[in-house]
């Protein structure tokens, strides 16, 4: 986990009556069974998860008793866990764990293949400074939404932001120190953006906030509250505390325009008219 540091284990893939139950659920290593078997890189044969300590006062279904769990581990760094769990008691055998560990063994290379070209396009999407997505990220999902909002017939906004006179800061702090204020707004806008919303560093002091099923009136009062929470927030540079503004443009779709070219066009001209 980012925020946390700590590591997690989240239920991503689930199958049976209980998937409900356990989707989004996260178990910290060494808590409950799966857990402990994270932590410890060893399977786990449970009789009766009701009747089981480790698993304390952990939320389960009344209905499940029986729970075999297998982690997966590669280059001794364990990256997951299977479990498997049965209305019954004592419902999973030795010999059924052995076989699991097995084939989880032979998949656990792939696994981690998957794992890594995943980490992989997540850096070339990230902006380094930022953290906030590239460009190249910010074309695909505009991409992506403006399709989505046509084939649904639903709203999608577009915000571009800019920060009012950034070559002053460059000029009177040095780069460095303007690259930091940059970090610091691109968090801002982070925590100021709602969770459907998109951020992007468009490039230099410009950021983009794609706006799924959303009207432009309502990206508005979303810009207003992104635009007073900069003016109000005092930025600290390595020696100095400064503000600034910024300039946001607002468009929307079908509001101002049906085409995605339209929409950023549209953006662009209401930033500069701002």
């Amino acid at each position: 986990d980012q925020e946390s540091k700590e590591d997690i284990l989240r239920a991503e893939a689930l199958a049976g009556p209980h998937a409900d139950f356990y989707r989004g659920s996260k178990l910290r290593f060494g808590e409950g069974v799966a857990g402990y078997s994270a932590m410890e890189q060893r399977p786990m044969l449970v009789a009766d998860l009701q009747k089981e300590p480790r698993e304390g006062g952990l939320p389960k279904p009344k209905a499940v008793h029986g729970c075999m769990v297998v982690p997966i581990v590669s280059e001794s760094q364990t990256i997951g866990c299977v479990a498997f769990t049965d209305s019954r008691p004592n419902a999973f055998t030795f010999e059924q764990q052995r076989l699991v560990d097995r084939l989880i063994r032979l998949a656990s290379v792939g696994i981690q293949n998957a794992l890594l070209h995943s980490k992989t396009v997540e850096l070339a999407e990230t902006d380094s400074m930022t953290g906030l997505l590239t460009n190249r990220a910010y074309q695909e999902r505009l991409e992506t939404e403006f399709r989505k909002a046509q084939t649904a017939r639903q709203s999608l906004a577009l915000l571009i932001i800019d920060v009012d006179f950034f070559k002053r800061v460059n000029d009177t702090y040095g780069h460095p120190q303007g690259d930091e204020l940059l970090r610091q707004l691109g968090e801002l806008l982070r925590q100021h953006a709602r969770r459907a919303d998109v951020c992007c560093r468009y490039g230099g002091d410009e950021f983009t906030i794609v706006m799924p099923e959303t009207i432009k009136a309502e990206a508005a009062m979303v810009a207003g509250r992104i635009r007073q929470a900069v003016a109000d927030k005092m930025f600290a540079l390595e020696q100095s505390l400064i503000n600034i503004t910024v300039s946001i443009g607002v468009a929307g779709y079908p509001q101002d325009v049906t085409q995605k070219a339209a929409l950023v066009k549209a953006a662009d001209v209401a930033l500069y008219a701002a």
